[in-house]
């Protein structure tokens, strides 16, 4: 992942290597995911955070705009990352998980899973 600012071209460019997946929280700050690790980034302080390190891998990250929190997935779970506390909430467990995506009003979330030995699309209310 290169970031680089158009009003800026001659200024160091961001390089990014082994991302996953990424998601804008607004204008200048960025989330995104190694497969181990999820990190926020602000470009106006060039800071890069490590929020959590995890034992799994995870396969992609979505910003949930109106709870403040990320949603991802990790082999057999569907998960949230509470951005105030800091805390990971396991929401959803199957065989298997992956890709998890948010529809436009951040209500429910879309995921590809193995669910007794059923593969297929679904989907989960968030509260």
């Amino acid at each position: 992942l290169y970031l680089i600012n158009p009003e800026q071209i001659n200024a160091n460019v961001k390089i990014f290597k082994n991302i996953k997946s990424w998601q804008w929280l607004n204008d200048h700050e960025l989330f995104y995911n190694n497969d181990l690790e999820i990190y926020r980034f602000d470009l106006n302080n060039n800071d890069n955070t490590l929020l959590t390190r995890l034992s799994e891998e995870i396969s992609k990250i979505n910003w949930n705009k109106s709870n403040n929190y990320l949603i991802f997935a990790t082999a057999n779970n569907l998960n949230a990352f509470d951005l105030k506390i800091g805390i990971i909430t396991k929401i959803f467990q199957a065989e298997e998980i992956a890709y998890p995506v948010l529809n436009n009003q951040d209500d429910i979330v879309y995921f590809w899973a193995k669910i007794n030995n059923q593969s297929g699309v679904y989907s989960l209310q968030l509260q």
